[in-house]
């Protein structure tokens, strides 16, 4: 018989043994340590509190995610009801991002959650993500995905994209390194102008399903582990590490409808406004062509 694995409890926030997703990483104190700890030092940043950005937090805070920052300047609308679940009707009129934060830490009291009742703009983008590790997107509006987009590559920020739309769904890690490595592609490189725009078009206008924003949320948040929690260098010297590498900087599209995916590698472009060798430098406005 297989000697059974030993799973620790660190600072009574993660007890090992009883969950899942650590045993994926820890199989001795000094790995649970470190487990928890990245999880624990972590700042993510999510902006927008709606189909995905509401799965997508509880998953983090499941997670034990150190210090979350929700950004959304959005109430909730009746309309919202069917596929944003951690509101109810009697939240109509109530600031999403608050409600939120005020879920997360009644989950979690150990954790520090904040909530930002503001419009992401091109004068507070920066300072939004200036402090954060990683930014997710969980918006549906075009000029606020790539604005945020542009600012996290200007500042060396991991970017995680998400989008639902009817059937299809899509995510993206786009690593903190992308500008300084040429070989390496971001969003603006492949999806700029048309082909972004149809790949986010609106939920609310097309249409979709909890089950799907979940799924999508879901795929965010793995994409990040793999990137943060496993710290698979770009250049890995194992099979293991380049099967995880190639998660990075790539275009995810999800046909949910046939449960299917298929991987869009973000080639580079030297006149990409925003990772290319002249990209700007000044948080200028992005451009939607």
């Amino acid at each position: 018989m297989a000697a059974q694995k030993e799973f620790f409890c660190y600072d009574s926030l993660v007890l090992f043994d009883q969950n899942p997703m650590q045993r994926l990483f820890a199989t001795s104190e000094d790995s649970a340590r470190s487990f928890a700890d990245k999880f624990l030092a972590q700042r993510a940043l999510i902006v927008g509190a709606g189909g995905l950005g509401t799965p997508l937090a509880l998953l983090l805070a499941r997670m034990n995610v150190g210090h979350i920052v929700i950004v959304d300047d959005d109430r909730v609308e009746t309309s919202n009801l069917g596929r944003q679940w951690a509101f109810s009707a009697q939240d109509l009129g109530e600031s999403k991002a608050s409600l939120l934060a005020t879920m997360l830490q009644q989950m979690h009291g150990a954790q520090k959650v904040e909530a930002l009742h503001e419009r992401v703009l091109s004068h507070n983008v920066r300072n939004l993500m200036r402090d954060c590790d990683v930014v997710f997107d969980c918006v549906d509006n075009i000029q606020t995905k790539l604005r945020l987009h542009d600012a996290a590559l200007a500042l060396g920020k991991t970017f995680v994209y998400g989008a639902t739309s009817g059937w299809n769904g899509a995510s993206a890690l786009i690593h903190a390194q992308t500008r300084k490595d040429p070989d390496r592609g971001c969003l603006r490189c492949v999806f700029e102008g048309e082909a972004l725009r149809q790949s986010t078009r609106p939920c609310a206008l097309i249409g979709t399903m909890p089950a799907h924003t979940m799924h999508i949320a879901s795929s965010m948040v793995n994409l990040w582990v793999q990137d943060c929690v496993l710290g698979i260098p770009f250049d890995g010297d194992d099979g293991v590490n380049r099967d995880i590498q190639s998660l990075q900087n790539r275009y995810h599209f999800f046909d949910l409808r046939n449960l299917k995916i298929r991987k869009v590698p973000l080639q580079a472009t030297r006149d990409c406004i925003a990772c290319g060798p002249n990209a700007f430098v000044r948080g200028d406005e992005p451009r939607v062509l």
